[in-house]
């Protein structure tokens, strides 16, 4: 589901005699027009799981060793894994730095270590811990309970708690208490998703994003930069390229200009109603039907 900017620049080069930056340039441009013009594809995504969680601790904060330890039990057989976001809270917990989203470096059966600046404390009754295991580019806010999305999210279709479908409700609704238990959600920006505190909240517990997705733009040029694009969609990522390529002064080839952008607009056409009957036939006709 992907190509690299070298496989790109093999293919232009054929051609045109451009340059590897010109090239990577081109390449963005092609993204944004495709992203300006498609409605972008159906994709489904495992945003963040609740990979491990147990209450009723007893946790000793050591600020010099950045660990916290219990006296008892094990965080490896809770499920407890390096490279996890981790919560501890409870009431008895009185430094806020101890209240933070922190990243586990290492974890042992009765001590984790954290990366992240913590303050003393020793022997902390009725502590909850709580691992999360997130998605690149997406973020838990534990605290607020909001899920933020990756900037390539250009619409949220649907959202799923271990595969059951929630129910999209405003923000007085979620935070209702005489709702508890129900599957919803909020969106409180495009792309962050406030979530009430009764989802998400036992081990094992996943948020499934089903979203409409921009193409990402790249950031470097080199040759192995993947282009993060459907193996489907990587002809028209082509033409794209050699439209901006053809109408620069130095190549300008108007003929081959409007060869390429005319495959582009087909292109384009033919994805968008593709994707389109993907989407549920009622939605699709509330939303673009014109």
């Amino acid at each position: 589901m992907s190509m690299t900017l070298g496989e790109v620049k093999q293919i232009i080069k054929a051609e045109i005699p451009a340059t590897k930056r010109e090239i990577y340039r081109s390449v963005n441009r092609a993204i944004r027009r495709i992203n300006g013009s498609f409605i972008g594809y159906l994709n489904t995504e495992t945003g963040v799981v609740l990979t491990a969680k147990e209450e009723s601790l007893t946790l000793t904060f050591t600020a010099a060793s950045k660990t916290i330890t219990r006296p008892t039990g094990s965080f490896v057989t809770s499920g407890f894994l390096t490279g996890q976001k981790v919560w501890f809270s409870g009431a008895n917990i009185t430094e806020a730095a101890n209240l933070v989203e922190m990243t586990i470096t290492n974890v042992a059966a009765t001590t984790i270590t954290v990366s992240e600046t913590i303050i003393q404390e020793a022997d902390i009754t009725d502590c909850t811990a709580e691992g999360f295991t997130l998605t690149t580019d997406y973020s838990w806010d534990n605290i607020e309970r909001e899920l933020t999305l990756p900037d390539y999210v250009k619409e949220v279709k649907e959202l799923y708690e271990n595969s059951e479908k929630m129910v999209h409700k405003d923000l007085d609704y979620i935070s209702d208490s005489q709702y508890d238990e129900e599957l919803c959600y909020s969106m409180i920006s495009d792309t962050i998703v406030q979530l009430p505190d009764w989802v998400l909240d036992a081990a094992d517990d996943d948020i499934i994003v089903e979203m409409l997705r921009y193409v990402s733009l790249i950031t470097t040029d080199t040759d192995v930069t993947v282009i993060d694009i459907h193996a489907r969609m990587e002809n028209l990522l082509i033409s794209g390229v050699f439209f901006d390529l053809y109408s620069k002064p130095e190549y300008k080839d108007v003929d081959l200009a409007t060869i390429n952008i005319t495959d582009f607009n087909n292109s384009v056409k033919n994805f968008n109603d593709e994707e389109q009957r993907r989407i549920p036939t009622k939605e699709r006709d509330a939303r673009y039907k014109y």
